[in-house]
């Protein structure tokens, strides 16, 4: 397929580009403004949040401030189907060229109390809560009334967004400085001194509020719907590995409670709370700079407490290729800590797709499974049955 193709040029007519009066002139109330066009937004009415810029490359990017529809904005400027004579049109937040990100450790108390507005303003409800943790997840209601809140989505009524938006500006400008907020990835600085909040992530489903070791949000991870192309995204433009530590003892305990090395927010609230332990995730299994970070805060808090690893079971049934860095993480534990680290093991079957069940210790927890911490010696002879039942099925 040629680049054309992929990123949706329309050659017929020599793949002529538009310009920004070409782009401004296809809506009313539009005008260009330096390098920019701008007016009405035609998909939510916003006075003045549309924008479009076209790049040297002929590219066309087009955005609104107040929402995130930018398939209707491309239908509504021509640049669907037929009509889409200059590109594609994508969104893209605000741009800020010299801001800096904020860091997630060194920025963390200020995130915090950002995302603590946030988090006050977008309460998951118990029945939503109820749906997304137990009839969707399946976990038990005594672990999913001990993890960690959820926040919930943005009011799907406009009306009710504008209302509520008016009264988290003031609320996010009492808790950080105009100069960091415009820094914050989920806020998009406005001309007029406001802001835009979450102006790319008005469809998630709900967010996961990913914490440090004090229990200090640094980052939102926004859920999407099991249908989704992506079901996570993670608002870009953050400096810094990303982790979530999730308590299931008294943080007095934290040193001495087994700690449970695992991938992604939900897997580290469900391990941590059925097993009486510290979870810590990680954004992926691959991501080594949040191997570090999670290394440092075990070393940290608790040097001599018992650590696992409890990636997915096709880490080690159908994704060998993965096993390998499964492993070099738990030497990398043990060279920082001294103490080997081992892993966590459920039983688990592999189909004639190759499809692994329960597949993560969430999936486990949720089938009644039983989760076992073993030793890194004995975790080849925990794991041999099921591979051993797999081969003789399947794998020949």
């Amino acid at each position: 397929m040629s680049f054309a193709a992929v990123h949706g040029w329309d050659s017929a007519g020599g793949g002529t580009a538009l310009t920004l009066a070409d782009l401004a002139s296809r809506q009313a109330g539009w005008r260009v403004l330096g390098a920019s066009a701008r007016g009405p937004c035609p998909v939510c009415g916003s006075r003045s949040g549309g924008w479009a810029r076209v790049h040297d490359d002929g590219l066309v990017r087009l955005g609104c401030f107040s929402c995130d529809d930018w398939r209707g904005m491309r239908r509504a400027f021509g640049l669907d189907g037929a009509g889409a004579s200059a590109g594609r049109a994508i969104l893209v937040p605000p741009e800020s060229v010299s801001e800096p990100a904020p860091d997630l450790v060194a920025d963390a108390d200020l995130l915090d109390a950002v995302y603590r507005v946030l988090l006050d303003a977008f309460p998951l409800s118990a029945d939503a809560r109820r749906n997304a943790l137990g009839r969707d997840r399946g976990i038990p209601a005594a672990i999913r009334e001990r993890m960690s809140p959820l926040l919930g989505p943005v009011p799907a009524d406009p009306a009710s967004w504008r209302r509520l938006h008016d009264q988290l500006i003031p609320a996010l400008k009492h808790a950080a400085p105009d100069a960091f907020l415009r820094r914050v990835p989920e806020l998009a600085a406005r001309e007029s001194g406001s802001f835009a909040v979450l102006p790319t992530r008005r469809r998630a489903l709900y967010f996961e509020p990913w914490t440090d070791e004090l229990g200090r949000v640094v980052a939102l991870r926004a859920y999407m719907g099991r249908r989704a192309p992506v079901k996570y995204l993670a608002s870009k433009g953050r400096a810094g590995p990303l982790v979530h530590v999730a308590f299931g003892v008294p943080h007095e305990e934290a040193a001495r409670a087994p700690w449970v090395i695992t991938e992604g927010w939900m897997k580290a609230e469900v391990a941590a709370h059925h097993l009486g332990a510290v979870g810590i995730g990680l954004p992926g299994v691959m991501a080594r700079s949040s191997w570090r970070r999670a290394i440092e805060v075990k070393a940290t808090l608790a040097p001599d407490a018992p650590a696992f690893i409890a990636f997915d079971a096709e880490v080690w049934l159908t994704r060998l290729d993965l096993a390998g860095a499964a492993l070099e993480l738990s030497f990398a534990l043990e060279e920082a800590t001294g103490q080997p680290a081992g892993f966590a093991t459920w039983d688990a079957s592999v189909d004639a797709e190759g499809k692994v069940t329960p597949k993560g210790i969430d999936d486990a927890v949720a089938a009644g499974a039983e989760i076992r911490l073993v030793s890194r010696a004995d975790f080849a002879a925990a794991l041999g049955p099921t591979v051993d039942a797999w081969e003789v099925a399947d794998a020949a």
